[in-house]
């Protein structure tokens, strides 16, 4: 970030494509720019153009009823003499609203049968005023801002961006917007104005797959899985055999299907009981509402294999997506269109022949009481392995990686080194040791479940015939090797789930940010991105982020402190370039240009880095592949003069790689802001 630089999103880039060259965004050497004040004839009207162009994804352009948030089943409808207002159960033509988005984003609102737009009957006062049905206009009066709020949508007037569509006491009017129930709205297909509990089947519903815990993973993005992320929320990720990829699934007597975590205990369920195309899966407290119900479904998945569908038990129409549109960042019900996003394979954590990439304890078939363990907790070059007691330490917590040949990677999660065959030497009785990660056979093993000895054998790449050995009794202290495999417990091991978290992230105080946006429009951030701040404390960053200059970061840092003000799941305004907006993380650090970033800052910011790749399970960070510096995307010279080399070598350090000194220099390697205007810049990961 360089001073007064406006790296947000600008409005208008909402509305164009990925080929669209980047607009020109002021920067430090902007200095006639930057000293120009910003005037606006009417700010309040400019503030509400804003609004309506950054939400004008919120709602689609199509036909759809209106669900109140009011607990009475009511939905957004005319009465026998065309007036709207709100009514319980009405017909489909009467609650049947054509939704359309002017060129500026403001929405209109349209009765189906008679074209009548919806708005407030004065724009002279409007608070207080009747909202009514008239001949279209385009007055402001007859214009909306669509906002998510509270599991719903509230339709702020574009009259005032204070008062918002109100249906409380039945009757319609513009009211001070609170984000109360009788202000929130659910699009939905109004032919599902019928279903509901009432409309259960008489018989119960065919079991597709017997009660149990399973996985449920989708091909669609590479190979998702579906995960209960931190809170209420649901997520789809790359699977890693965690907890919070394992899911409860038991029936009914209607042969509705509830679907549990068993990390949380609580079930999948539609954010706010309203199905509509968009709306959020979500966590909710097991109630047994029909909102956690779920119908599971045997279908033919677009490769000709069998999967399953889940629909909503509150939807016909609807089925579970992991695409995470731009509208909910995240996993979402949509209309039934039989993809990859939809269709799952459910899969029993026994069936798995090898195992899920993720955070395990190695231990000993012969003797579960001991696991692989680095001795004396050393994170040095050549530290020996063992098996020891559990204890539950960090030296007894591997990551388990799947290399692109199919074989593994296994580190200590701690340190980041391998599991490595001394000297590479492909013999029976060769020490096994922890080495920083070198990418050769020495460190890569192949693991396949042995069924009659209930336990994975672990065999080196050097030779498929030498397997991970306890040389002895499985006691504490006992050494690890390769050895001729004999099938012997000693040479057999389980894999059982574990967690680690990187001591950086337990520091990180959370601040968050007045400008950003929510989700990442179907993307995934894919590098991280270097800014210098151009401030000299930590609190100026916080105070930048929280003002009134659009723009934003994931993270911000100092010599002693990391601030977070963006969620890794949502898109900061940092780069000056939408679609890397949304597909990178920002890391601001405290210095100028002239007072560059001091060591420690940089330390500590590389733990940071270090720790958001072990998420991600890059091996390693590389400069031009999975790092990029702000001024690659926008016409601005930071980060200055912080040490990006350093940066990223310091954090490989981290990550168990030995400081690895790679740069990219001036020369063609370098993106320049003409290849960023394309999807896939070349120099960049695509």
């Amino acid at each position: 970030m360089t001073a007064i630089a406006l790296v947000g999103l600008p409005i208008a880039a909402l509305a164009t494509s990925e080929e669209t060259d980047p607009l020109p965004m002021l920067s430090a050497d902007d200095s006639d720019m930057a000293d120009m004040p910003m005037v606006s004839a009417d700010p309040e009207r400019e503030e509400l153009d804003d609004l309506a162009a950054r939400r004008a994804d919120v709602l689609e352009d199509g036909t759809f009823a209106l669900a109140s948030a009011l607990e009475d089943g009511s939905a957004l409808a005319v009465d026998e003499s065309d007036a709207p207002g709100v009514a319980q159960s009405p017909s489909e033509e009467q609650a049947s609203w054509v939704i359309t988005h002017d060129a500026a984003g403001y929405v209109v609102i349209a009765q189906a049968s008679s074209g009548r737009v919806l708005g407030a009957s004065s724009s002279s006062r409007p608070e207080g005023s009747r909202v009514t049905l008239g001949a279209p206009s385009g007055s402001w009066a007859q214009k909306w801002v669509a906002v998510p709020e509270g599991g719903g949508v509230a339709l702020v007037s574009a009259l005032d961006r204070d008062l918002a569509l109100d249906a409380s006491g039945g009757s319609l009017s513009l009211r001070r917007h609170d984000g109360s129930a009788g202000q929130l709205w659910s699009p939905i297909d109004p032919a599902q104005l019928a279903d509901g509990p009432e409309n259960a089947p008489a018989d119960p519903l065919a079991q597709a797959v017997p009660a149990g815990t399973y996985y449920l993973t989708s091909s669609f993005g590479g190979g998702r899985v579906l995960q209960a992320a931190d809170g209420s929320s649901v997520g789809a990720s790359f699977v890693s055999g965690a907890t919070a990829q394992r899911w409860e699934i038991s029936y009914d007597a209607e042969g509705y299907a509830t679907i549990v975590s068993r990390l949380s205990g609580m079930a999948l369920a539609v954010e706010g009981g309203s199905p509509n195309p968009g709306a959020r899966v979500a966590q909710s407290t097991l109630d047994g509402s029909l909102a956690q119900k779920w119908v599971i479904e045997s279908v033919s998945g677009p490769d000709g294999q069998v999967g399953f569908r889940l629909r909503p038990a509150l939807s016909r129409t609807l089925a579970l997506d992991v695409s995470a549109g731009s509208a909910t960042g995240g996993v979402a019900l949509r209309a039934l269109n039989g993809s990859e996003a939809q269709t799952f394979s459910i899969v029993d954590p026994s069936q798995l022949s090898q195992p899920i990439p993720g955070t395990y304890q190695l231990r000993c078939a012969a003797n579960p009481t001991q696991v692989i363990d680095v001795a004396t907790n050393s994170s040095a070059n050549g530290a020996n392995i063992e098996v020891y007691e559990d204890y539950g330490g960090d030296a007894q917590i591997w990551d388990v990686w799947r290399n692109d040949d199919g074989t593994y990677l296994i580190k200590n999660a701690a340190s980041g080194k391998a599991l490595d065959v001394a000297g590479g030497v492909a013999a029976s009785g060769t020490n096994v040791q922890l080495w920083q990660k070198q990418g050769n056979a020495a460190q890569a093993w192949t693991i396949a479940y042995d069924r009659a000895a209930d336990g994975y054998r672990i065999a080196s790449a050097l030779d498929p015939s030498l397997v991970l050995t306890v040389a002895g009794s499985a006691t504490s202290g006992t050494n690890v090797v390769i050895a001729t495999d004999t099938g012997a417990p000693t040479q057999r091991f389980l894999l059982d789930e574990a967690s680690y978290t990187p001591p950086i992230l337990n520091t990180i105080e959370w601040i968050g940010a007045r400008w950003y946006s929510e989700g990442r429009q179907g993307n995934d951030w894919m590098a991280l991105v270097i800014h210098i701040s151009e401030c000299t404390t930590l609190s100026a960053i916080d105070n930048t982020f929280l003002g009134t200059s659009e723009t934003s970061a994931h993270y911000g840092v100092s010599s002693t402190e990391i601030h977070q003000y963006v969620s890794l799941d949502d898109t900061a305004w940092a780069v000056g370039y939408w679609t890397w907006n949304t597909k990178t993380v920002s890391i601001e650090h405290v210095g100028t240009t002239s007072w560059p970033p001091s060591r420690a800052t940089l330390d500590r910011s590389a733990q940071l880095m270090a720790a958001l790749a072990r998420l991600k399970q890059w091996p390693e960070l590389v400069l031009g592949e999975n790092v990029g510096i702000h001024k690659w995307y926008s016409a601005t010279s930071c980060p200055a003069t912080l040490d990006v080399t350093y940066l990223v070598s310091k954090a490989n350090e981290y990550m168990g790689n030995g400081f690895t000194y790679k740069s990219v220099d001036d020369g063609a390697a370098k993106p320049t802001l003409s290849t960023m205007a394309s999807p896939t810049p070349t120099a960049l990961i695509a």
